[in-house]
Parts: structure tokens; C-alpha cells; sequence
């Protein structure tokens, strides 16, 4: 097998490199000379450039340049381990929490409205209140100075608490100004309605015809705005005893009546 030729002598200028050629060389051919790297003269001695030949007299200096190049290099690779492990006096500002994104950002639940706290203060509601039915005592005619099946008659009401159809309310029934019954209580029947019984003493003019105790047992709703509701009820009226003995002989007239406000 033929060996590829390769670059000669003529073609270093060429070729940039060093020249490889597969002849021996010539009787006029000798080995190239050494130069000092530093000095750029020629090195005496051994064409070959053998280090125990001729070099001494001319030593050999590293670059200035390098070794600068390499301390700096050392320096910096210090530097950067003091502030990698931390040693400088100011350590720096530990970093942000990252931010949830708002893909991953829980929801914030709305806030849970207070409830509005029910009025109980006392208000006052005009009522008319009808006759329905009258019921005399037994052996006791019809007295038309008591009133009228029919008749209707004006009264006033004034409620305290919720009176909500849940909550409690108390009632004060009025005929006039400064005419009252005692207040009673009336309890959420659990259908809106309020249920209640109201007992007053039987007190006539002739002390003699006075005696036991009036019972009325109301039932009534609520309802509109609580400051001013409206009522709707009946108002059914007992007593015990219904005859009254004694030097003259007395009897309660019970009537029974549907009321809403005016």
C-alpha cells in the first residue's frame, strides 16, 4: 500500500504547521536550533535542545502575565467562598417567600354576616276589637248596657319582646290611657301564632257583686315590619264562678271577640 503524501519543505508557508515528510532528510539538512521562550534568542548546545545543554547560562522565566493571571484567579475563587459560606459581616436579605400563584392560593372564605339582633322594644298597636258573641249568666236576661253582638270597639295594644312568631311576647291590653290590664305572656304556638291565657279579677261597683276571677284565653299573629307589626286574633272570654252569691245575687256576662290592629 502506497502512504498519502504528505505536505514538504515548500509548503510550510502554506501549511502553517510543522513540516512531516516520509524521505529521510538530505545530506544538507540539520536539526532546527531551540529560542528561549522568554528572550527569543537562540540556544546554544544541543541541536536536539537537551535541558543539560546550554540552557543554563539563559534560565527560564515563567510568565509574568500567568502567574498575575492565576493569583487573581486564586483571589477571586477565596472571595467567592467567604460570601458562599457566609462569612462576610453582611449577610444578605433572606429571600421572598415565593407567592402563591392564584391557581394554587386557597379561596378565602366570605366573611359570615352578623345576624341583625331582633327588636324587642316596646311598641304600641291600635286595635279594634268586634263583638261576636255574648253569653249571659243562667237566669240573667240579655243587658244591652254591656254592648252588642257586633259592636265594635277601639283598644290598644303594647307588645314587648321579639313577638316574631318564634320569640316570646308580652302583651298589655288597654281600654284607655292609664286603663289597663295587667300584662300577660304569649307563647309561639310553633304554627306563627301566639297562645295565651289572661286572668283578671271580677270587680264590680257593688262590692257584694264582686268576687272570683275573669279569664281570657287570646290567640293572635304577628306579622309586618317588627317596629309596627299587625295582629290578627280572637279573644275568648270564661269565668269562674259565672254567679256570684251574696246579698244580691250576681252574674258574669262573658263575651267572645275578634280583634286586628287599626
Amino acid at each position: 500500500m502506497t502512504s498519502p503524501r504528505l505536505p514538504r519543505g515548500r509548503d510550510l508557508a502554506r501549511t502553517g504547521g510543522p513540516v512531516l515528510s516520509d524521505r529521510p532528510p538530505g545530506r544538507g539538512v540539520t536539526l532546527p536550533a531551540e529560542r528561549d521562550p522568554v528572550t527569543g534568542k537562540w540556544l546554544s548546545g544541543d541541536p536536539a535542545g537537551r535541558a543539560d545543554k546550554g540552557r543554563q547560562s539563559v534560565p527560564h522565566r515563567p510568565p509574568v502575565a500567568a502567574l498575575v493571571t492565576a493569583g487573581a484567579l486564586l483571589v477571586a475563587g477565596a472571595v467567592a467562598l467567604v460570601v458562599l459560606l457566609g462569612g462576610g459581616d453582611d449577610d444578605p436579605a433572606p429571600a421572598a417567600a415565593p407567592t402563591p400563584s392564584s391557581a394554587s392560593a386557597e379561596p378565602t372564605p366570605e366573611p359570615t354576616p352578623e345576624p341583625t339582633p331582633a327588636f324587642t322594644g316596646p311598641r304600641t298597636v291600635p286595635i279594634v276589637l268586634t263583638t261576636t258573641e255574648f253569653v249571659s249568666p243562667p237566669g240573667f236576661g240579655p243587658d244591652p248596657s254591656l254592648g252588642s253582638v257586633g259592636e265594635v270597639r277601639q283598644r290598644t295594644w303594647e307588645l314587648t319582646g321579639p313577638c316574631d312568631g318564634t320569640g316570646t311576647c308580652t302583651v298589655v291590653h288597654c281600654r284607655a290611657p292609664g286603663n289597663c290590664n295587667p300584662p300577660f305572656e304569649a307563647a309561639p304556638t310553633g304554627t306563627g301564632e301566639y297562645a295565651a291565657i289572661s286572668t283578671t279579677p271580677v270587680v264590680w261597683q257593688n262590692p257584694s257583686c264582686s268576687g272570683g276571677m275573669a279569664t281570657a284565653t287570646i290567640t293572635f299573629r304577628v306579622s309586618g315590619p317588627p317596629e309596627k307589626p299587625t295582629l290578627t286574633g280572637t279573644w275568648v272570654e270564661s269565668a269562674d264562678p259565672v254567679i256570684i252569691p251574696g246579698p244580691a245575687l250576681c252574674g258574669v256576662y262573658l263575651g267572645t271577640f275578634t280583634f286586628t290592629s287599626a
